[in-house]
């Protein structure tokens, strides 16, 4: 690293008042960058298993590349109130964004289902598998499957229905 690299405690401060704030920024840009990619999802009107899977893939290479990041602050959330409020609020931008998603696309079906706490809860198996995954270093093969495990609960849930990728083709 270059000393040009180096980021002075005065001028971390400078931007940040305080650490949290500066992860609040950091959690923020992977937060829009989630919400990008689930954008056919989040914004669509005809929900499908596909538009589920680019979703959650999305999200799980976020996940991934973030994983420092998110890894730090779910261990710190155990044990500092701030960095668990700040979690909290960062999940609860994803359950207003896709409870707001799954009201329309389900014409507020998912509303009289409690669509908010079924959210909330798919939320959590998402992150827990997230976790899983991160923690244990898990290969691609392993990776896909548990993600494409979600794909299907969160179909199923949401909408009734599951429907799986399509095979690749074989090669020529």
């Amino acid at each position: 690293m270059c000393s040009s690299d180096l980021v002075t405690r005065s001028g971390f401060y400078f931007y940040f008042p305080t650490k949290g704030a500066a992860v609040t920024a950091m959690l923020g840009d992977v937060f829009a960058e989630m919400i990008a990619g689930a954008a056919e999802f989040v914004e669509g009107s005809s929900p499908t298993s596909a538009t589920v899977r680019a979703a959650m893939f999305t999200a799980w290479n976020s996940w991934r590349e973030h994983q420092d990041l998110i890894l730090a602050t779910l261990d710190a959330r155990g044990t500092d109130p701030a960095v668990r409020e700040l979690w909290e609020a960062w999940i609860e931008r994803f359950v207003v964004a896709l409870s707001e998603a799954v009201d329309r696309a389900t014409g507020g079906v998912g509303a009289t289902l409690g669509g908010r706490e079924l959210v909330a809860v798919l939320l959590g198996a998402n992150e827990r598998a997230f976790e899983r995954l991160s923690r244990a270093c898990a290969d691609t093969g392993a990776a896909t499957e548990t993600v494409e495990t979600l794909v299907a609960v969160w179909s199923r849930a949401l909408y009734g229905t599951y429907e799986p990728p399509a095979p690749p083709e074989p090669p020529r």
